[in-house]
């Protein structure tokens, strides 16, 4: 393929009008041509496919990590509101007892400060819950403006269905189900077929 013809393969664009009612507005269109013109092993596509599929593997792993610190943020951050305004509330009720002459001017000082620290713990809660929104709109690449909030905000309990098997089995299984590791298996494989001797 010609350099000319490279440039145009990459900027074919396909449209349709109308689009059919059950299409999406958006898709890609995955095509087993080679624009290098070179045949394909099944070995080499088996590989690939093994690529593409830890590859989705990957981003989904981070998606949900993503989400997870975000759900994390979003929690604390709302143990922290309630930190503050118990803080706030105490500070509150201190300055009432030092107007009454029931308190200590020490006392209120000290209300006073755990309230700062308080909200100064707030304020970081916060940004951290901008900056774990952030981090999951730039996986799911969506607008990054830091207002995702997690749908669910109480904790989870995930099932362990095969809670009977002992754990070396549990793990063994999960570590045959890794498809970068069958990737690397088959590169390896792939690569000892054509390995020459001189």
């Amino acid at each position: 393929m010609t350099p000319e013809q490279r440039a145009q393969f990459r900027q074919a664009v396909f449209r349709f009008d109308p689009l059919p009612a059950d299409w999406p507005t958006e898709f890609a269109i995955i095509t087993a041509y080679d624009p290098d013109g070179c045949p394909t092993t099944p070995e080499r596509n088996l590989a690939a496919d093994q690529a593409l599929a830890g590859q989705r593997l990957r981003s989904v792993q981070e998606a949900a990590t993503a989400y997870l610190d975000l759900l994390r943020a979003e929690l604390a951050l709302r143990l922290l509101e309630q930190a503050a305004q118990v803080a706030r509330d105490y500070h509150g009720q201190v300055a009432r007892g030092v107007q009454a002459g029931l308190a200590l001017k020490g006392d209120e000082l000290r209300a006073f400060a755990q309230l700062n620290r308080a909200e100064v713990r707030l304020r970081q809660a916060e940004e951290g819950r901008i900056k774990a929104a952030t981090r999951l709109a730039e996986v799911l690449r969506l607008r990054i403006d830091g207002t995702l909030r997690p749908v669910a905000t109480e904790a989870v309990l995930l099932p362990c269905p095969e809670k009977d098997q002992p754990l070396e089995q549990l793990l063994q299984q999960a570590q045959g189900r890794r498809p970068e590791l069958a990737e690397q298996a088959a590169l390896a494989e792939r690569s000892e077929e054509h390995t020459f001797e001189l």
